[in-house]
């Protein structure tokens, strides 16, 4: 609306005209379809209803929302990075190291190595520098194929994955050259660890061999389509053949293979050599083909779902001449938004000062080249141009800090609701601890050992009164003292569970059984506490213990195990698309 009232007053025209123009101009909209994004849509698509509505009360032809092709790419690195944390269930009996937030063992290798050998690596324990004179020093034309994690989003843990197998042996023999006949830090001690982890280097291998037969030559067809709909084939390609090789993906790891994507060829460069090569190590490729294929049949399920739109039976298959005219200008990506937020954090870190109205003029002023348009103008119209923004400067200055303070009363208005939101739960669970330590008090206190609960018991008169106590009990133990269980036995602080679908509730003798199990357990561990993962005294302590692997026979059945649970989860999807 604002911008129509600039309009009206630039061009003297009426304002709600201008603003019909610009919403009927806006026919499509594209985005990576989150919660933020699907509130916009719907609102943006009820707000211009509103505006456009015909004179019998008709509404215009709604707005096309698209699917951003590089957020697939980007979310196809997160189902890769999820898939080979089950690669690592199946493969890994004990890990040498526990892994950080959670991450894969290949996860963790990939940011070890990066911090320490590209660029923009750890201040603290980066030697870029170092490890590219080593490079020199064994070949002149080695170069670290290490990509910078800061500015990069797309593909990039492929491209590292790729990277760091066809650097194995350089950061082997790097190490053993920069530790002499001292130690190595935490982070150094940890990424040698990782480089004789088989697991490690099949899973980088597999990201590698991904990167050029399916990221690349993917991400390439993507921004050579000059419209997103000729994209279709692609999304029919990735489908069909993720389904095949997801089965049995040995072909990829064939002397010279080539891309799934037969118009787009894969550059056979120095990394693509190394990652094809025959490896000499039957257990390694068998490895890297488990990875592979677990990778894929989890890309299957977010194919079917993201896609789910461009794909046979979805609303943009098969368009028609009208759907085609009406989506001829929409790109394949909106890589121009994000462009825009990278220039927006970088303009923050040059003008830390900056005003939000400040930094919005820069990214239209270059997003929308006005410098170009303004040289187009004649001198009378840019005179007329530049003399309406001063007029208007002031009033947009006044309406940028009204809706500063819009937003700022909001935001206090949030917190006002959550503190009292968290006053409201404390209050609660308050009232809840105090109940239940007055009814373990009327019991006679703590229950401590397996002697007790059958003395305390056998003085009650009924059986639902021996109940009773024995769900107070478990409640002390699971609201008041809040006793850690490992998540293979929560079902010790439960009254049911929920075995196939059906509710299944525990008998007394059970939940005695229960009871008497967890206070063992608490007997047993009083003083076990869980230190943070970031403690680096205990790795150190955990670094000498080597990594157990499982048997490959196992490992097979194991990954085949993981691709079934991917196809029934895969097929319920398909019934709620």
């Amino acid at each position: 609306a604002e911008v129509a009232q600039i309009l009206a007053k630039f061009d003297k025209t009426d304002p709600e005209m201008e603003l019909a123009n610009l919403l009927s101009s806006i026919t499509s909209t594209m985005s990576d379809r989150g919660s933020v994004m699907k509130s916009f849509n719907s609102g943006f698509q009820k707000w211009r209803s509103e505006k456009l509505q015909d004179e019998d009360g008709t509404s215009v032809e709604k707005v096309d929302s698209f699917f951003c092709y590089m957020h697939v790419l980007i979310n196809m690195a997160s189902a890769a990075l999820e898939a080979l944390k089950c690669f690592d269930l199946c493969a890994i009996e004990k890990k040498a190291m526990p892994t950080k937030n959670g991450r894969s063992t290949t996860e963790d290798a990939l940011y070890a190595a990066c911090r320490t050998f590209q660029t923009q690596c750890d201040e603290r324990t980066g030697q870029s520098a170092a490890f590219q004179a080593f490079l020199y020093g064994k070949d002149p034309g080695r170069k670290c194929r290490f990509s910078k994690l800061i500015g990069n989003r797309c593909n990039i843990q492929f491209v590292n994955g790729a990277a760091f197998y066809y650097h194995v042996g350089d950061m082997k023999d790097f190490l053993d050259v920069w530790k002499g006949g001292g130690t190595l830090s935490f982070t150094l001690n940890l990424l040698q660890q990782y480089l004789s982890n088989k697991v490690v280097v099949a899973g980088c291998r597999a990201l590698g061999v991904l990167e050029k037969l399916v990221t690349t030559p993917m991400w390439g067809q993507i921004i050579n389509a000059t419209n997103i709909l000729e994209l279709n084939s692609l999304s029919l390609t990735m489908k069909s053949e993720f389904i095949r090789l997801a089965e049995d993906a040995s072909e990829l790891l064939q002397a010279t293979p080539e891309s799934i994507f037969p118009a787009q060829p894969v550059p056979h460069d120095v990394v693509y050599q190394a990652l094809f090569q025959d490896s000499g190590d039957p257990e390694l490729d068998a490895l890297t083909i488990s990875a592979i294929e677990l990778v894929l049949s989890s890309w299957v399920i977010l194919i079917e779902k993201q896609l789910h739109d461009y794909l046979p039976g979805g609303v943009y298959d098969n368009p028609d001449a009208e759907l085609k005219e009406k989506s001829k200008h929409v790109p394949t990506t909106n890589v121009t938004c994000e462009r825009s937020i990278c220039y927006r954090n970088r303009l923050h870190q040059l003008k830390p000062s900056a005003k939000t109205l400040h930094i919005e003029s820069l990214l239209l002023l270059s997003t929308n080249k006005t410098v170009d348009w303004l040289e187009k103008l004649s001198e009378d119209e840019k005179k007329r141009a530049l003399q309406t923004a001063r007029k208007a400067a002031p009033g947009c200055i006044k309406q940028q800090k009204e809706r500063e303070q819009q937003i700022l009363h909001h935001r206090l208005a949030l917190l006002k609701e959550k503190q009292e939101e968290k006053e409201r739960k404390i209050r609660k669970v308050s009232m809840e601890r105090s109940k239940i330590c007055d009814a373990v008090q009327h019991d006679g206190g703590e229950w401590r050992t397996a002697e007790e609960v059958e003395e305390r018991l056998s003085a009650c008169t009924s059986e639902s009164k021996q109940k009773e106590k024995v769900l107070t009990q478990l409640r002390f133990h699971k609201v008041v003292l809040q006793d850690p269980v490992p998540p293979d036995k929560k079902y010790l602080l439960q009254q049911q569970v929920t075995v196939n679908g059906t509710v299944k509730k525990f008998s007394l003798s059970e939940l005695k059984e229960n009871l008497i199990e967890l206070i063992s357990m608490n007997n047993i561990c009083h003083n076990n506490n869980n230190n943070d993962d970031d403690d680096e005294e205990d790795l150190h302590s955990e670094a000498g213990q080597l990594t157990q692997y499982k048997s490959m026979d196992n490992v097979s059945e194991l990954v085949q195990a993981e691709k079934e649970k991917m196809k029934v989860k895969r097929n319920k999807q398909r019934e709620k698309l």
